[in-house]
């Protein structure tokens, strides 16, 4: 009977990362359609994004990122980045207004601070 050595070697990091990259990859490619179909046309700021292309990139991606972890993949940074990304695509409009309102409130707060 052969010995086994005690360790394994190392995976390579993208065999490690496989599901969060694939999340990643797509949760990005998700976004992209998103920013392109919401800001390329003169639709209105509120409208979604054509849901026909954004909602199966950020399927596939939310699908990854819950696979990535279940598996337990750290850092699972990469997986909550990809949930974020598909979960922002579909109605990116919204997610910019909002983003900019918390900004200038931010902006706000700090000067009020800083005078204060």
């Amino acid at each position: 009977m052969p010995l086994e050595p005690a360790t394994r070697p190392p995976k390579a990091w993208y065999v490690r990362l496989a599901a969060a990259l694939v999340g990643m990859a797509f949760g990005c490619a998700a976004l992209l359609a998103g920013f392109w179909t919401q800001f390329a046309d003169t639709r209105k700021i509120t409208d979604p994004s054509d849901l026909r292309i954004v909602l199966p990139l950020a399927g596939v991606a939310l699908v990854a990122a819950v696979i990535s972890l279940a598996r337990g993949e750290r850092p699972r940074g990469y997986a909550v980045a990809a949930l974020g990304m598909a979960v922002a695509s579909p109605l990116l409009g919204w997610v910019v207004l909002v983003g900019a309102v918390v900004v200038a409130t931010l902006i706000v707060g700090v000067v009020i601070a800083k005078l204060n």
